[in-house]
Order: C-alpha cells, then structure tokens, then sequence
C-alpha cells in the first residue's frame, strides 16, 4: 500500500475561490493498494474517481502532465504556480508518469506558488 495527500496550503487566504478549502486539504492522507508498476499517475487517478476531484490533464502515459486539481490550475496564482508531486518528502526526477511506486510510498500533491521553493518550510 502507498499513502496519498493532495494539499494547496500556499493559497489558502489568496483567493475566495470555493476550491480552496479553509485547511489547504483536498484529500487528507488516505491509503490506496497498489500493484506492481503502478505509478505516482495512477495513484492520483484512482483518487480522483473513487472521491470525486477533478483532474485535468495533458499528455498520458508517462508523459502525463497535471494542468488541474480541484479545479486550481498552473498559472492561477502567477507565472511559477502550479502542482507537483513528492514521494517520500522530496521531488522526483520523472514525471508521475514515469514514477514506479514502493510499498509504504507516501505520495503528496502539492500547489506550488513558486516552482516548488515555496513549499520546504515544513510542506
């Protein structure tokens, strides 16, 4: 099994936007089994259709790219905004796509203000 969160902490209070919840939680850890070659896409996938979260994307296989979460998107809160990934507290290198999932993993979907750098204090 693999653990998961989708969070937008960085923009709680930025906007009145009715998808920003007052917590900056869109999915609290939540626990999801996974299968061998499963990948960080998947994962986000399953969520998406078992809780009812909008997802938008571009590209597919591992070349997958998330534009939109919750209805937040890339470039809603400037030019550097934007969802990422990290897998076990840090950013791989390879798309989620690309990222084949462990046992115990810990997934975190995360809206970025500032490419990622906005997010080391403790996200």
């Amino acid at each position: 099994t693999v653990t998961m969160t989708i969070r937008c902490d960085t923009i709680v209070g930025k906007s009145d936007s009715e998808y920003i919840p007052a917590d900056g939680i869109i999915l609290e850890t939540t626990e999801f089994a996974i299968e061998e070659g499963d990948s960080a896409y998947d994962i986000l996938t399953e969520a998406a259709q078992t809780y009812h979260i909008q997802v938008e994307n571009t590209g597919q296989w591992d070349m997958v790219y998330i534009a939109g979460i919750n209805y937040l998107y890339e470039f809603d809160f400037g030019d550097l905004s934007g969802w990422i990934y990290h897998v076990n507290g840090s950013a791989p290198s390879v798309g989620c796509g690309e990222y084949i999932l462990q046992d115990g993993d810990r997934i975190e979907w995360l809206y970025t203000c500032d490419l990622g750098n906005d997010l080391r204090n403790g996200n």
